[in-house]
């Protein structure tokens, strides 16, 4: 077994030994069912015959959609996190961190001056 062969089958090992959390309630992730077919043919690509330009585009091209109303799916952090890995590790290069957004900051009471209508009764203001 090469040098070469031996990277790609640990890399296959860590694309198989991979779990992903779910994403809060109330939000949708990456379909999981997708994201399993595409880690099983990456997994099967890493092993097989595939050559790592071929891998290379697989990874940078890949999009995954939502999971079915109702579902979770995976985390999308974390499945873009081992995309990443992989695509660094291949392409010899550092993965490049994606930018995610800041969670919106919280109201605080008081910022807000003027309640109209509804809310002006509900609160007795």
């Amino acid at each position: 077994m090469t040098a070469d062969s031996q990277h790609r089958a640990r890399l296959a090992a860590r694309v198989h030994d991979s779990a992903f959390r779910k994403p809060p309630v109330g939000t949708r992730g990456y379909d999981d069912e997708a994201v399993d077919r595409f880690l099983d043919e990456l997994q099967d690509a890493l092993v097989g015959p595939a050559t790592v330009e071929d891998i290379v585009g697989r990874l940078e091209t890949c999009i995954f959609a939502k999971p079915p109303i109702g579902k979770r799916g995976y985390h999308p952090d974390d499945v873009d996190d081992l995309i990443d890995g992989v695509l660094g590790e291949l392409t010899g290069q550092q993965p490049v961190s994606r930018v995610r957004p800041e969670p919106p900051a919280r109201v605080q009471s008081g910022l807000v001056e003027h309640r109209s209508g509804f809310w002006k009764r509900l609160l007795g203001r």
